[in-house]
């Protein structure tokens, strides 16, 4: 249920940040998740589908989202490893290695924004 808190502050700031840079509309916002954030694609959308105002300018926009995998090592191998969802064991020995990086991002990356063209000079 906390994709409804995230969903919250993402539409918060597409639209802070559509205002900041004069845009009309945002398109699409890619979001970097990892697997430990546990935060689902679908219910993240579901959320900010149903909290953007119908006629601000992130209505409609669609979540474009990548998702980051946790990297582990293993010293009894020696080697890195991204583990499967629900099991963290080496793929190799069958321990469980020490945790690398990654997992946790919960990133807003970038924004595709429509602004209203510029007069010619």
């Amino acid at each position: 249920m906390h994709e409804l808190s995230i969903a919250r502050e993402l539409v918060r700031l597409l639209e802070a940040e559509a205002r900041r840079a004069g845009a009309r509309r945002v398109r699409a916002a890619r979001l970097v998740l990892g697997s430990r954030a546990h935060l689902s694609a679908e219910a993240l959308q579901f959320y900010v589908t149903e909290l953007v105002d119908p006629t601000g300018p992130a209505a409609g926009v669609v979540l474009e989202i990548e998702h980051c995998p946790m990297r582990f090592y293993c010293t009894h191998c020696q080697s890195a490893y991204e583990p499967a969802e629900a099991d963290w064991r080496c793929p190799g020995c069958g321990q469980i290695g020490t945790l690398l990086a990654g997992g946790d991002e919960v990133l807003l990356e970038s924004l595709e924004v429509e602004c209203d063209p510029t007069p010619a000079d």
